[in-house]
């Protein structure tokens, strides 16, 4: 989010993944990217190597979409697939209030 915030300050636009810096870590686990679409961008990380206790492989996708509008940027977190977002609870609450 950092990353995509600090860009829109200066662009007032959002960022795909180059223009924001974003490099994603190596992992055994995650599969990351970040997707632009109009006014949104979208970080997601799914669990497209391995099952997480009961959050099957492929069945879970962290997400954070970054939406710029009068107001400035907006972020709002989700959690797809069964038994995933248990795992990670505070999760959804990344950018509330902002």
């Amino acid at each position: 989010m950092h990353l995509q915030d600090s860009y829109y300050a200066e662009m007032n636009a959002v960022g795909d993944k180059d223009q924001i810096g974003y490099k994603a870590p190596a992992s055994t686990v995650f599969t990351y990217d970040v997707t632009v679409s109009g006014a949104k961008a979208t970080f997601s990380a799914k669990n497209s190597e391995t099952a997480l206790n009961d959050c099957e492989k492929d069945a879970g996708t962290w997400s954070v979409e970054s939406e710029a509008g009068s107001s400035g940027l907006k972020h709002d977190a989700s959690v797809t697939g069964t038994d995933c977002g248990v795992l990670t609870p505070s999760f959804t609450s990344i950018g509330a209030g902002t």
